[in-house]
């Protein structure tokens, strides 16, 4: 009898056809509601759930709460449609009202609950609870109640902060920042815009997902007297300052963040973003897999058993080059721009690269050295082909700081730029000029351009330096007796809750100098200081206020000096060292060289490499 005319699809056993396959993870977002169905085989997967966040007060208001957030392996069945549930953004709150709840986020067996909503003034609007908490309102005159917090659900979110109560202590207004997936909200404090004015709280941190690396559920900023609030990672929206034309911000879209708080009549909270689904289902097999089947599958690449290349999605970096030295030489040193900026998933929205897809495999790693005074800092690489590859990302090294000088060099260009000197010496552009960031450009920026230099009004005249550029910010201008501040730098959560490394903010300029011909005992006004890891410019000799140095690993540039005092200690100083950190899925596991690296594994089971100096990182399966 002839054998079935199906016996060559599975390796030659007769019977009924059998198409064996195997597959890779698959992962599926889901941004609005509507059936999600799995593939054939799958009987695992891995479910992100984050519902809406909740909407931001009005009124000297609290930020609203983050959605709920729950991230977990559940058991389903191949081939079957599932329901997922889209939660809402909660309602933005009008004025003298607090912010409507976001909407519950479901997907099988999972539902996830609505970030609750900012409170307002008066105390009798409090934040509302949810999966995170809505923050508090501040009551506007003493002795009155303090505005409460809403709580967060276990397991889902934290609670929003309480709002302030104006007193001896604080003389101002500020609601409290909506809680977020990673921590609670903050209570409002000091501005640093007006001595009696508070800034609202900030919203308490979003939560990276182990599927997609992507950070979720960040609490919105409160609202209150002082400067606009900053947003936080996870989408939290930004609270409202004292300018009536502020309305709180809007949280992230598909991201549960919650909305910012509003100061003033008649402006208005923030809505909260919207929340999502996302499911990965995990790697299957299916059929009778045969010998033959199995030699076919791992001769191509398709059976993980460790001895083939495997594509690892998913895998976050920052890699942050080092910094410029500041400038000294006399008149005003510069400060040096920062080492270039590049990173996905977990730094801010605008400088957020995509993830990389790896295969297993060993990879180079460059982390630069600071710049030496004055000096360029040095590039920081990821190789992503390989060792035996090409395709690198790789962050410039921060621009050298300038000075009065004229055998010194032109202001330096780099990842960020670094500041001009005082006087007429400047260099790439006008008279003082700060040299050009994100150079080479990259999309997103790298680093922006420093600030320019400047001769004062005093008679004899003072000297000021600009500051360097900074990965989120361009370097400040000098002012007529004070050197420019260092742009700000940027957060970064990669490493967040792995415990090696604590730094979480990179890529600040350093502060320009200032120089005075005649000076009072106290010394003219010091050199300004620098941003995140940046050094801080010096002052004139008499005022005893000597520049600092880039922070080691933060890519920070170094602070200008201003010359005319013992060397080394008025001399501009160094830049900060750069650093890589590689964050990839739990599924991989990986090794570093040499030894002073380390590795981690973060809480929601991600691994982590920093690398502080270079070596090489080996990624297996």
């Amino acid at each position: 009898m002839a054998s079935p005319s199906n016996s060559s699809q599975n390796g030659g056993i007769v019977g009924v056809s059998n198409n064996t396959s195997f597959g890779k993870d698959k992962t599926t977002s889901k941004t609005s509601s509507g059936p999600l169905t799995t593939g054939a085989g799958t009987r695992v997967v891995q479910a992100l759930v984050v519902a809406g966040g909740g909407g931001g007060g009005g009124t000297i208001a609290g930020g609203g709460g983050g959605g709920g957030m729950q991230c977990t392996q559940i058991n389903v069945c191949g081939s079957t449609a599932y329901t997922a549930t889209i939660g809402g953004a909660g309602s933005a709150g009008p004025a003298s009202n607090r912010g409507g709840d976001g909407v519950n986020s479901s997907f099988s067996t999972i539902t996830s609950i609505g970030g609750g909503g900012g409170g307002s003034h008066p105390s009798t609007h409090p934040g509302l609870p949810g999966g995170s908490g809505g923050g508090g309102g501040s009551f506007p005159a003493a002795p009155g109640p303090q505005a409460a917090a809403g709580c967060g659900t276990a397991g889902q979110g934290n609670p929003g902060g309480p709002g302030s109560l104006p007193g001896p202590l604080n003389p101002g207004y500020a609601g409290a920042g909506g809680g977020g997936a990673g921590a609670a909200g903050n209570v409002g404090s000091p501005s640093p815009v007006s001595g009696n004015a508070w800034s609202g709280g900030l919203g308490g941190v979003g939560l990276a997902s182990t599927i997609n690396c992507t950070v979720y559920a960040g609490g919105g900023g409160g609202g209150g007297d002082g400067s606009p609030v900053p947003a936080v990672p996870g989408g939290g929206g930004i609270g409202g300052g004292d300018s009536p034309s502020i309305n709180g911000g809007a949280g992230g879209t598909n991201l549960g963040g919650g909305g910012g708080g509003a100061r003033c009549n008649p402006k208005t909270g923030g809505a909260g973003g919207s929340g999502i689904v996302v499911v990965k289902e995990l790697n299957k097999a299916g059929g009778v897999w045969s010998m033959q089947s199995q030699y076919q599958a791992q001769r191509c690449g398709t059976w993980p058993d460790g001895s083939v290349i495997v594509s690892v999605p998913g895998v976050n970096f920052l890699v942050v080059a080092g910094g410029g030295g500041g400038r000294s030489g006399g008149y005003g040193g510069g400060g040096g721009g920062a080492g270039g900026y590049r990173s996905s998933g977990f730094g801010p929205s605008p400088l957020r690269a995509s993830a990389l897809t790896l295969e297993t495999d060993t990879f180079n790693i460059t982390v630069g050295a600071g710049g030496t005074p004055a000096g360029q800092g040095n590039n920081s690489v990821l190789n992503t082909a390989g060792v035996e590859g090409i395709s690198m990302i790789t962050s410039a090294g921060g621009g050298g700081g300038n000075s009065i000088v004229t055998a010194v060099p032109a202001t330096t260009n780099g990842g960020s730029g670094g500041g001009g000197g005082g006087a007429n010496q400047g260099n790439a552009g006008a008279s003082g000029g700060g040299g050009a960031g994100n150079t080479p450009p990259t999309s997103p920026s790298q680093g922006n351009p420093g600030g320019s230099g400047i001769v004062g009004s005093n008679s004899p005249p003072n000297y000021g330096g600009g500051g360097g550029g900074g990965a989120t910010a361009a370097g400040g201008n000098a002012g007529s007796s004070s050197g420019g501040p260092g742009g700000a730098g940027a957060p970064n959560l990669i490493n967040c809750g792995a415990t090696p490394f604590a730094i979480t903010a990179f890529a600040g300029g350093g502060g320009g100098a200032v120089t005075g011909n005649s000076f009072s005992p106290t010394g003219l006004p010091g050199g300004s200081p620098g941003g995140s890891g940046g050094g801080a410019g010096g002052g004139p000799a008499g005022s005893g206020t000597q520049p600092t140095a880039g922070t080691a690993n933060t890519g920070g540039g170094g602070g200008g000096g201003p010359g005319g005092g013992p060397s080394p200690s008025y001399d501009g100083q160094a830049g900060g060292s750069g650093v890589v950190i590689v964050r990839a899925p739990s599924s991989v596991t990986l090794a570093v060289a040499p030894g002073t690296n380390a590795t981690a594994t973060h809480p929601g089971g991600d691994k982590v490499a920093v690398f502080t100096v270079s070596g090489t990182l080996t990624i297996t399966t």
